[in-house]
């Protein structure tokens, strides 16, 4: 048994004789010896009092132990920042919109645990899933749909980005990775697979075909896909493990974005008088709500608790997405596309100069031109824009461009 666990009760000492009761017997000699035999035997008091000091250097190593772990996990919390824990990378959550993993501690008797919640886990950025996702990024690689090879899906290394390796055949849209795997769209039916969603191991194997139906605006959020069904614009989701699917929503939609509990989408879009609902209901297609009207364009992202409308002509609004309120309004010059941010400037294709990419600084309204013209398409990791361009797609240039330097690296041709 334990020592922790050892009570007043069940500790027995070996014979111990309370001196008031020793029995005399005849003759000196044998009075002296026992006398001497119950000075050497402890008392209870004096037993008890023994056999709580050998504990003492056990309950001092549970406590460093546990006070050990704490440290280790108070540690963790911190640094995970960006970069593995176990074997599941998590990237800056400020940038997708979803939480770190939280630290719980608890307290159960006399023993300390702890244990790691990653609650929410997206396949990428709100802003690219609002503007096709093109492309995504884990720890170790860029994943891009191709439009030199008619959009099939290519790796790039992130360390050595000249290098790029072909996964499949297939041409893919809506892209998404997570915990080793990518997720898109295949439209097309010319490489003699059917259309629908796929997925692939991000070494190339592993082939998985999930779902025959024409969909888009494919997002991953934990183990769950989300869509709109081109038949009937309904809202869908679809259990990776299981292939479960599940309408969420039957009225017609525009656009969506899964927000941790909640979807935000705009219902019931009116492409002539570009007006629509933006609505709310949680990730079971319960508690619909109607937060405001949308007027101009039907894209939005939601990004640190902040809801980002694009008018394609007249600039971005931003508007609580519990409430609907008004909270800023800046105006763009130009015709707006892909509307990404890097901390607080405003990056975007302004269609009306040649597709060029230019930067808005909201403090002081400055705009600045990246001097990048005929921009297909880029997307906004970190500190990186990866940049296509050339829209007949008979050459792919993709950059990788520190905005703190201005260094442009050709990643491949």
């Amino acid at each position: 048994m334990n020592d922790n666990n050892r009570t007043e009760e069940n500790v027995q000492p070996e014979k111990i004789i309370p001196a008031e009761e020793s029995v005399q017997t005849e003759g000196d000699a044998q009075a002296e010896g026992s006398a001497s035999a119950v000075k050497n035997v402890p008392t209870n008091a004096q037993a008890k009092e023994q056999m709580r000091f050998p504990l003492l250097p056990v309950a001092f190593c549970a406590a460093v132990a546990a006070a050990a772990a704490s440290i280790y996990f108070i540690v963790q919390a911190f640094s995970l920042q960006q970069g593995y824990y176990g074997d599941r990378w998590y990237e800056d959550t400020s940038r997708i919109g979803g939480t770190l993993p939280e630290v719980i501690s608890f307290e159960t008797g006399s023993e300390s645990k702890s244990a790691v919640s990653d609650r929410w886990n997206y396949g990428n950025t709100p802003e690219l899933y609002a503007f096709s996702a093109n492309a995504a990024k884990d720890a170790e690689n860029y994943y891009l749909a191709n439009p030199a090879d008619e959009n099939r899906l290519y790796r790039i290394s992130v360390l050595s980005p000249h290098e790029s390796t072909k996964l499949t055949d297939l041409q893919a849209e809506n892209l998404s990775v997570l915990d080793g795997r990518v997720y898109f769209i295949n439209r097309y039916t010319a490489s003699g697979k059917p259309m629908g969603i796929y997925s692939i191991g991000t070494d190339g194997e592993n082939l998985q075909f999930l779902l025959e139906a024409a969909v888009r605006n494919l997002q991953i959020v934990n183990d769950w896909l989300y869509y709109i069904s081109e038949g009937d614009q309904s809202i869908r989701k679809l259990n990776i493990n299981d292939r479960r699917e599940v309408i969420l929503e039957e009225a017609s939609c525009e656009s969506f974005q899964v927000v941790e509990n909640d979807i935000f989408y705009i219902s019931e879009y009116n492409e002539e008088k570009e007006s629509g609902k933006l609505m709310r209901m949680n990730v079971d297609g319960e508690d619909k709500t109607e937060i405001c009207r949308i007027e101009d364009s039907s894209q939005f992202f939601i990004k640190e608790g902040r809801l980002y409308h694009i008018e394609m002509e007249t600039g971005y609004e931003i508007v609580s997405p519990e409430t609907g309120e008004l909270l800023e309004k800046h105006k763009l010059e130009g015709i707006i596309s892909s509307l990404q941010f890097e901390g607080e400037n405003a990056l975007f294709i302004d269609r009306k100069d040649d597709r060029s990419i230019a930067v808005y600084q909201p403090e002081n309204s400055k705009f600045e031109n990246l001097s990048i013209h005929s921009v297909q398409w880029f997307c906004l990791f970190d500190d990186l824009i990866i940049i296509v361009w050339n829209e007949n797609a008979t050459e792919l240039c993709v950059s990788a461009n520190r905005l703190s330097t201005g260094e442009t690296v050709g990643l491949f041709r």
